[in-house]
């Protein structure tokens, strides 16, 4: 039984959530990955030291979590663990 954050996915979203994912449009992962025909999209937040600049510090912050994290964007297939890791972005 898949937990409620994870959700099957049969179609594409134009551009990934994050800013930075390495793989930013369809067309992209589709010539990466010409076999895949669905896959599992997860985000995951990544404890990370608290930065020591104030700013950074409520930037990194996560209300969810109660400490400073960074979070990732992972796609994954029924073969494969980890297609895509997304690059961090601020928690």
């Amino acid at each position: 039984m898949l937990d409620y954050n994870y959700c099957w996915r049969r179609h594409w979203v134009e551009k990934w959530p994050g800013q930075n994912v390495k793989n930013e449009s369809i067309e992209e992962f589709i010539t990466r990955f010409p076999s895949v025909k669905e896959v599992m999209i997860d985000g995951t937040e990544r404890p990370i030291q608290r930065p020591q600049d104030q700013q950074k510090q409520k930037d990194h912050y996560s209300g969810k979590k109660k400490r400073h994290t960074s979070q990732h964007l992972i796609l994954t297939d029924r073969e494969r663990p980890v297609l895509v890791l997304s690059l961090m972005t601020r928690g």
